[in-house]
């Protein structure tokens, strides 16, 4: 009868304590600081830390700082052209192009009518690039030239992720919440077709 001899507390805490991960679940890096963006490509992982140093990648037994931007907040990962990768970083108000070695190439802050980027935190990719933009409750396609093709908005002021869905980009599908400084963070989830 140890549990009659546990203290009150100590029972409350065991209870609260959160269980240990599902059998064939794998921690690969236990202090990833607000990591998003998950990306495979030539059988490495590549990651983003909001709060951390920008893009971590992880080749099956260690991790390491791929590419690392001051201020940047990185909340996005895509592959870009062949072996490019562009980094949406969120508190810089800007994207970030990569080489296929992590070196900067160039940093964008404006669509190619010069309107200043806000906030893009996410991603995706049917040939043009769609650009979650939180805080300004709008997605941005561009082309590889940076070239505006659409803005497509909802009436959510924070845009958090973009994706489509199983016919392609035929179906966009978009997240986004009402005030992202205020729980409990109500949000929606839209679909937007052509």
């Amino acid at each position: 009868m140890l549990l009659r001899r546990l203290p009150l507390a100590w029972m409350i805490l065991l209870a609260l304590a959160p269980a240990g991960a599902p059998a064939g679940t794998v921690v690969i890096d236990p202090a990833a600081a607000y990591p998003e963006g998950p990306l495979w490509r030539d059988g490495k992982l590549l990651y983003v830390e909001y709060a951390g140093p920008g893009v971590k990648i992880w080749d099956g037994k260690k991790f390491a700082i791929f590419w690392s931007g001051p201020h940047c907040g990185a909340s996005g990962l895509i592959g870009f052209g062949r072996d490019h990768l562009l980094v949406a970083c969120y508190d810089a108000n800007s994207i970030v192009e990569l080489d296929a070695s992590g070196k900067t190439v160039r940093t964008i802050d404006r669509d190619s009518a010069g309107k200043p980027f806000v906030g893009p935190n996410d991603f995706a990719a049917d040939g043009n690039y769609y650009i979650a933009q939180n805080g300004s409750g709008r997605v941005l396609v561009v082309d590889d030239a940076r070239k505006l093709k659409r803005i497509v908005t909802v009436p959510t002021r924070s845009v958090t992720n973009v994706n489509f869905g199983a016919d392609g980009a035929h179906t966009l599908y978009i997240t986004g919440v009402f005030d992202q400084f205020k729980p409990p963070y109500a949000g929606a989830v839209y679909r937007v077709t052509p």
